[in-house]
């Protein structure tokens, strides 16, 4: 993903870059993104995000109707964002396994809601 290509979705979602950074946050605390990383995104200081970076914006721009919600994820999205992680680490081949367990899980229509951020489990 470009970097440039954030603003639009930022945008979009109404937020301002410090509550951005904060939604990638809840998505995956590893993150660490801070307002100073998407400002170098949307300026173009940094011309792409990293394969997890990018994993977490596409999740949170699918809920774009509720950006402040509580991170709760479906496993499919759990395996997207190791799959991305796998990638940034070069092992594409595991990058690839996450990614079909991924999409059998949305195909199934057995994708359950996992861990929330607080520690609870949803059903």
């Amino acid at each position: 993903m470009i970097a440039t290509d954030i603003k639009p979705i930022r945008q979009r979602l109404g937020l301002t870059q410090a509550a951005f950074a904060a939604a990638l946050n809840r998505i995956d605390p590893n993150l660490r993104v801070h307002a100073f990383s998407v400002s170098r995104w949307e300026s173009g200081g940094v011309k792409t995000l990293s394969p997890h970076a990018a994993a977490a914006v596409r999740i949170l721009d699918t809920r774009s109707n509720e950006p402040d919600a509580p991170a709760t994820l479906r496993l499919s999205e759990h395996l997207e964002l190791a799959a991305a992680g796998f990638e940034e680490q070069g092992s594409a081949e595991l990058a690839r396994l996450m990614r079909t367990l991924a999409a059998n899980h949305r195909a199934s229509g057995n994708d359950p809601t996992q861990v929330t951020d607080a520690g609870e489990r949803l059903h």
